[in-house]
């Protein structure tokens, strides 16, 4: 353990600095608007709401671009910290946990309000879907409580981690680097039962609230879509516009987060080799290659390359693209062309100046990292991505942006609506 501190790759660090280029301007213009542009038909207690939810996305993406700054380098399925709280990556997972609850807790509180709002304006509503919606959300709360209990109880595995993470060096068949066995690293501990049950409460939950937040949607889209809706033409249309932004911008929300979430525990069932023992494989292979007088080799019912047993049509191939030092590659070339996987079989053609394993560089698959990256960047411009999906396609929010882009003088509230269908947006 005497790197616990490793640098972090530039990659990342440049990634933050982009989209924070792209965050701060939205939360910001998102902000502005709410507070000094908001619509008319907006209420107070909905324009709260709204606050709220981009708050909400806000302490999330300070969490992990500050304090928590996560890396989980694929397909090793570890969480290592390199923020300024790197020093507690369980807590920092814990406060993460807190942060995708305060979402959800705000994303529904918006759903069931218009879902309320709306049914003040319509004769004839059909009771039992709105008390389903409501029942489910009940349930949600039980098991968000639930959640926080489990997340606390979890605490002392995920700090003493020495025994699994040596059982997972042993599974994954390559040893680790250094900071893999500090603190700062940290593996969901999937053969604990508390963690278990953790795992599936958690899940639960978020089937509730996706739940909860389809129910209620339903029920205001089909009372919005009633004859027997109770508003003018014009209100109706603007109460549509409403829902159908809301609900677009909850559906970035569950892509963004889901995605990458399903990438990251899968990982923990689905075992791929290390990268390391997979480059020196190919390594291996190729240098036999640059021996042979044909220049190819052909392997035979050859299946350990990957504990994945592929089953691939001779007619699909694929690249296999390495990474080679700046300062190597004048000394050392490596070339590998197509593969070709057959079903009991690979061709692998090559060409290597190198002579010995020795002299090649140390190679690391990029295709992982790639995903691994794109996923963290998923999941904290999440916030910004919704609030943004928000502001473009809310009629009155697009509007109220576009008025305060172009006559920033004017950024004095106006007064909130106090009749009745407007002002329940």
């Amino acid at each position: 353990m005497t790197n616990c501190h490793p640098e972090e790759p530039s990659g990342i660090t440049i990634t933050h600095y982009i989209t924070s280029i792209f965050s701060i301007p939205v939360y910001g213009c998102a902000f502005l608007v709410l507070f000094f542009k908001c619509p008319t038909l907006f209420n107070t207690r909905y324009r709260n709401y709204l606050v709220t939810h981009i708050v909400s996305g806000v302490l999330l993406e300070i969490h992990m671009s500050v304090f928590w700054r996560v890396t989980f380098p694929l397909p090793v399925p570890i969480l290592c910290s390199h923020g300024l709280s790197s020093k507690y990556s369980a807590a920092n997972f814990q406060v993460f946990i807190y942060l995708l609850m305060f979402t959800a807790v705000s994303a529904l509180s918006i759903l069931i309000y218009r879902m309320k709002a709306t049914i003040l304006y319509a004769e004839h509503v059909n009771p039992k879907l709105q008390k389903v919606s409501i029942y489910i959300r009940f349930l949600f709360y039980v098991l968000l409580f639930l959640t926080v209990i489990l997340s606390i109880l979890i605490n002392p595995e995920l700090n003493n981690q020495m025994e699994y993470k040596s059982k997972m060096e042993k599974k994954l068949g390559s040893p680790f680097p250094d900071h893999f066995w500090c603190h700062n690293c940290i593996f969901m501990v999937f053969d604990s039962i508390l963690f278990i049950i953790f795992f599936i409460i958690a899940y639960c939950t978020i089937v509730t609230a996706l739940s909860s937040a389809t129910f209620s949607a339903f029920v205001t889209y089909r009372i919005l879509h009633s004859s027997s809706l109770k508003l003018s033409k014009k209100t109706a249309a603007i109460q549509r516009n409403v829902l159908y932004s809301l609900i677009a911008a909850f559906v970035v929300h569950v892509v963004l987060l889901f995605v990458p979430l399903v990438v990251y525990f899968s990982s923990n069932f689905i075992t791929i080799d290390f990268p390391g023992k997979v480059s020196k494989m190919i390594v291996n292979a190729v240098l036999e290659v640059s021996k042979s007088r044909q220049g190819c080799l052909k392997f035979t019912r050859y299946r350990k390359l990957s504990r994945f047993r592929y089953r691939l049509s001779l007619r699909y191939s694929s690249i296999v693209n390495l990474i080679v030092p700046k300062e190597k590659k004048q000394r050392n070339l490596l070339i590998i062309l197509p593969i070709d996987l057959g079903p009991l079989n690979y061709r692998v053609y090559g060409i290597l100046k190198s002579k010995t394993v020795s002299e090649v560089p140390q190679v690391q698959p990029v295709t992982f990292s790639a995903i691994a990256y794109i996923c963290i960047l998923m999941v904290q411009e999440h916030g910004a991505c919704s609030a943004f999906t928000l502001l473009v396609t809310n009629n009155l929010l697009r509007k109220s942006a576009k008025d305060l882009i172009c006559f920033p003088a004017r950024w004095l509230p106006k007064e909130r609506g106090t009749q009745g269908a407007p002002s329940d947006n």
